[in-house]
């Protein structure tokens, strides 16, 4: 079962620890705070990820969605589409999908 965690570093480290993260899709906002909270916390671990989807779009957003190198989705295509954030349901713009 997937779920989607919007927000919370804490529980993203937690499930992380414990191996249950299969994908991330880290959303870049054309926006420059000057502080905040890291996502993945100081380790001595190395952790190497795959960039599998960039999506734009037209709001500056961008998408990366990436998946651990080690373990890989067990299918690919069955990979939901990335959504611009505040869209979910909505129709996408004429020439741009959502």
């Amino acid at each position: 079962q997937d779920i989607l965690i919007g927000g919370s570093a804490e529980l993203v480290r937690g499930l992380m620890q414990h191996g249950l993260v299969d994908e991330y899709r880290l959303m870049i906002f054309p926006v420059v705070l000057g502080s905040g909270k890291r996502l993945f916390a100081d380790t001595t671990d190395k952790t190497v990820f795959r960039l599998v989807e960039t999506k734009p779009f037209s709001s500056g957003v961008v998408v990366h969605s990436y998946e651990s190198a080690a373990t890989g989705l067990a299918d690919p295509e069955e990979r939901p589409a990335a959504t611009e954030p505040g869209t979910a349901g909505k129709e996408a713009a004429p020439g741009e999908s959502a």
